[in-house]
């Protein structure tokens, strides 16, 4: 789960549906990693990315963020 946004990140999750999806930036700074990076696990885990209206940012699930965030502690631990 990612940590509570900060004062002036608000704008970095939202929610639609019943479904909250956190930016790629806030996702890329909560992995400490780079966007490309990011894109690389979205590619290879088939995640879908979501544009808002007005908002020139992309955003993946909550959900998707946590598979992401598995699967990186996953290769850090040597497990696949």
């Amino acid at each position: 789960m990612p940590e509570a946004p900060q004062e002036g990140a608000q704008q970095e999750t939202k929610e639609e549906g019943g479904v909250t999806w956190i930016s790629i930036e806030r996702v890329a700074e909560s992995l400490d990693v780079k966007r490309p990076a990011v894109y690389y696990y979205i590619k290879k885990m088939n995640i879908r990315t979501k544009k808002f209206e007005f908002d020139r940012k992309a955003y993946i699930a909550i959900v998707d963020f946590e598979r992401i965030q598995a699967a990186k502690k996953a290769a850090l631990s040597g497990l696949r």
